[in-house]
């Protein structure tokens, strides 16, 4: 599945997936509602705090991915939502809050620095993406 934001669904076109490092499998909508299409740029982002390195993946969308956000957050129709990067589902988390900015921080400090590495050149190059090459 394509980097992205999902909604949960339990309708026929759903797809069961796992979440990373968990038993648990969630419905996702088939689709995601704001895409790696729209990030225009990734960070990774690491601080302390009272002495534990945080580390986030900080993805950037542009302004058609910034209304996507908008609009899919903070929405009662849709209680969770589904944070998937690289073809990993890394969350599910409540959809309470609306995400105005086009900026999301999505925590990874459970993973190496090297997986981390790899799902920022993943999203960067949009690799998780099926391309066609002509020969």
């Amino acid at each position: 599945m394509r980097t992205g934001f999902y909604f949960l669904d339990d309708g026929p076109n759903a797809i069961k997936k796992r979440k990373d490092k968990s038993d648990e499998i969630f419905s996702i909508a088939k689709l995601p509602f704001a895409s790696v299409d729209n990030i225009v740029k990734v960070e990774i982002e690491k601080r302390f705090d009272k002495d534990e390195e945080l580390t986030a993946i900080c993805e950037y969308f542009d302004s058609t991915g910034t209304k996507a956000l908008k609009a899919g957050t903070g929405d009662s129709l849709h209680a969770k939502l589904a944070v998937i990067i690289a073809n990993r589902l890394l969350y599910v988390v409540d959809n309470a809050s609306k995400i105005e900015t086009g900026i999301m921080r999505i925590m990874v400090g459970q993973y190496p620095d090297y997986d981390i590495e790899a799902v920022k050149k993943a999203v960067q190059e949009k690799s998780n993406l099926i391309r066609i090459v002509p020969i």
